[in-house]
């Protein structure tokens, strides 16, 4: 019987051990069973000898050992004097106290948050920018989590492997399962809440004042990148700035306990997946980090940190990797920004000066306010706080924090200044650059980690409880009151914007990106395409969509970027175009057929001469006409229900393993160690407090 169940109880004590923050036991167990096993033929024959030599009964040492209870009591007594060398090394390091500075710091950013986008709730849908709706339902939803096929180059299209991104806005909008986009709608609603949270968490990891730890949350959610990406519909970027200081704090104390290590694994998994940009950033920063404590804690840096930290990340990206490889046809220095391009859809953006950047603006912005052009150079004014407050934290904060600041803001400069020169596709005619803000908000958390550094090192009080009226002090409170100056004056535009309806991204009431006698017709066969004909300056853009329209799991960022030679299927389309918006007497019934073409949108007025045309054709039917969207039907099309799915792989299994032993490592089952604020002297008693002198 012990044969039989050494491997299986061993594998579930390695188990047992994982779940309790102790992997480097895992492996021991099952090697120790494994040896035991090959020892059982040894242990018998020595059994047997000493049954055939013994003289005595074992009873006779009962007395020689220790009882059940008093090895519970060791090790109760182990253990406790464990947590309290933890609790003693903590103290060395005090943390802000959570009551009641965390609440009403989220509660102050949920009020900003209703006022700069209180006309987002309620609504079901949000688009605009690179903001389309997720798929209507979950089956469809996760359909679209791993691979993807192209319909709208081809019927009979290849799936291609989704970007990494579609697996986090499946578990996004398996949230709200009865309706996947309204996820997306609460997330735009509370990202600013939402980043304060994280930040004012992560924050606690380097400073020891709540006010202090308050102020980096607000500067943080408040930022600049945060509110663009809002604006604009990155949500993409908007979630890697969410959870970016999620990962940075993790990782920088990775060394602490494994909770912490699966914690950064997950974090690095979505800020990834989200942002694909901060690949060189986040891999050089695991590397630095486990450099920095290789002496102290060597193996579990280079054994445990670096494997699990980045394996999710690689497992779930590797697919993607091996497609951009495999087109590369050996010149593996091209098409980087491809490799990097932000996932979802590509919207255009002119990239901002390194200066613009170095203060948190990721784009040009021209702000006009009755009449009044702000110039560029306003903000860096604007943003002058935060940046001398950061520096002074070399000087006046925590190794820490001081070394995390200088290496985010160096890390994030890099990142947003490559990010603009790297081309990752076409929306239409506009070539599209990788967007700097993911860049921009590393160098900005680097900012607001710098500058909560510098005021968490000031005292307002001395041990006795009394208010300083030094120089330090006053500074503290100047630089206080000018980043709130500030942050105030970063926010107000988009404040305006938004009321005023000026901002790319608009609630809607409809989650399609066409008219609604497409989509019913779709809702029985997603494979029906749509040829989309944009009137541009004399010129006409095409596109085929399937279905409702485009959703932001239908698409993929590998193609993106098209070649420059022409395809067969651009000659169709320019041919299709040609005989349509203009007098002709060529049959475009073969195409249509050919590419399920069932209906033809013109995004153009009524009075055009491609309006006026398509009219006239006999082989369409007017569906529906507005002033700047035309709407016919080619009935003589047929299409395939069958024709818009094809076989794919499904989920890796592997992805799933190392999602799970990151899942299990970040559940929090450690007695972690407890510190207050500020520990006052001792040897100082408290106004009224009897001493020894008194009695």
């Amino acid at each position: 019987m012990l044969i039989v169940w050494a491997l299986p109880w061993a594998i579930a004590r390695g188990l047992w051990h994982a779940v309790a923050k102790h992997p480097e036991r895992s492996l021991s167990e099952v090697v120790a069973a494994l040896w035991a096993l090959g020892k059982v033929p040894d242990a018998l024959r020595a059994r047997g000898a000493l049954a055939r030599s013994k003289t005595t009964s074992w009873d006779v040492i009962d007395s020689l050992r220790m009882a059940a209870g008093d090895v519970r009591k060791r090790r109760s007594i182990a253990a406790e004097s464990r947590l309290a060398a933890t609790e003693e090394k903590a103290l060395q390091v005090p943390r802000p106290s959570f009551l009641p500075a965390f609440p009403w710091t989220v509660a102050a950013l949920a009020v900003i948050a209703g006022l700069t986008h209180g006309r987002w709730w309620g609504s079901p849908f949000l688009v605009g920018g690179g903001l389309v709706p997720l798929p209507g339902s979950l089956d469809e939803l996760w359909s679209q989590a791993w691979w993807i096929t192209p319909t709208t180059l081809s019927l009979d299209a290849s799936p291609v492997p989704a970007d990494p991104f579609n697996f986090v806005l499946s578990l996004l909008g398996s949230l709200t399962w009865w309706s996947p986009s309204l996820a997306v709608v609460a997330l735009f609603v509370a990202a600013i809440p939402l980043a304060g949270a994280i930040a004012w968490w992560a924050a606690a990891q380097f400073l020891s004042r709540a006010w202090a730890t308050s102020a980096v949350a607000a500067l943080w959610a408040l930022s600049p990148t945060l509110l663009v990406s809002l604006s604009e519909g990155r949500i993409g970027a908007v979630i890697a700035h969410i959870t970016l200081p999620w990962l940075v704090a993790s990782l920088v104390s990775a060394h602490e306990s494994w909770q912490r290590v699966g914690q950064a694994s997950l974090a690095t998994l979505v800020v990834l997946a989200s942002a694909p940009v901060l690949w060189p950033a986040v891999v050089l920063g695991y590397l630095v980090v486990a450099l920095a404590r290789v002496r102290s804690h060597g193996p579990r840096m280079f054994i445990g940190v670096l494997p699990l930290g980045l394996a999710p990340a690689i497992v779930i990206g590797f697919p993607r990797f091996s497609s951009w490889w495999q087109s590369l046809d050996g010149r593996w220095w091209d098409n980087w920004g491809v490799l990097l391009a932000d996932p979802g859809r590509a919207y255009p953006y002119q990239p901002a000066a390194w200066w613009e950047m170095l203060a948190g603006w990721p784009t040009l912005l021209v702000a006009e306010v009755a009449g009044l052009t702000i110039p560029s150079w306003v903000v860096l004014v604007v943003a002058a706080p935060l940046i001398v407050a950061a520096v002074f934290s070399l000087a006046l904060g925590r190794a820490l924090a001081g070394a995390t600041f200088a290496g985010l803001v160096v890390l994030g400069l890099l990142t947003a200044s490559a990010s603009a020169a790297l081309f990752s596709g076409y929306e239409g005619f506009e070539p599209v650059a990788v967007w700097a803000g993911s860049g921009v908000s590393v160098l900005y958390l680097g900012l607001v980690v710098g500058a909560g550094a510098t005021l968490d090192h000031v005292d307002f009080e001395d041990p006795l409880g009394n208010a300083l009226s030094g120089v330090g002090p006053w500074l503290a409170r100047i630089a206080t009151i000018a980043l709130a100056v500030m942050t105030t004056l970063q926010v107000a535009p988009f404040v305006m914007a938004s009321w005023t309806g000026s901002t790319p991204v608009e609630p809607s009431s409809t989650g399609r990106t066409l008219p609604a006698f497409v989509a019913a017709e779709a809702a029985t066969n997603r494979a029906i395409g749509t040829l989309i004909i944009t009137e541009v300056d004399g010129s006409y853009r095409v596109a085929v969509e399937r279905g409702s329209g485009a959703t932001l799991t239908s698409g993929s960022s590998l193609l993106r970027a098209r070649g420059a030679e022409v395809t067969p299927r651009d000659e169709d389309l320019a041919r299709l175009v040609g005989a349509l918006v203009r007098p002709s007497a060529a049959d475009p019934a073969g195409i249509l057929q050919t590419y399920g073409i069932r209906f033809i949108l013109l995004e153009a007025p009524r009075e055009s001469q491609a309006a006026l045309t398509l009219a006239q054709r006999p082989e369409l039917v007017g569906a529906s006409s507005a002033d700047v969207l035309q709407l016919w039907q080619v009935p003589g099309v047929t299409v395939a229900s069958s024709a818009a799915s094809s076989e794919a792989p499904g989920a890796p299994a592997l992805l799933w393993l190392v999602v799970a032993i990151a899942g299990i490592f970040a559940v929090p089952t450690e007695r972690r160690a407890k510190a207050g604020t500020r520990v006052r002297d001792d040897a100082l008693p408290s106004l009224g407090e009897e001493t020894s002198d008194d009695v």
